[in-house]
């Protein structure tokens, strides 16, 4: 589909040059930007490990001891 935009000059040059860098035409190069920009979202990935009382228990990237979560509750009081 033909259509004519008008784009500001930092988001034409942007589009030119990722467009000299996949070698293609400028259309081609907006299009691909809008479907990136327009993707779903993926979801984060937790790795669940085991499970203790039927909850999952996943590896984090920070480990909380008790008197971390002490702490946290009684900032939130």
């Amino acid at each position: 589909m033909r259509v004519t935009l008008n784009l500001e000059g930092d988001l034409y040059a942007m589009a030119k040059s990722l467009a000299r860098e996949l070698n293609c035409s400028i259309g081609a190069a907006v299009t691909e930007l809008m479907r990136r920009a327009l993707r779903p979202a993926k979801p984060a990935k937790t790795k669940a490990v085991s499970r203790s009382n039927g909850l999952p228990v996943v590896q984090g990237r920070q480990v909380f001891s008790s008197e971390d979560v002490y702490r946290i509750e009684s900032e939130a009081a």
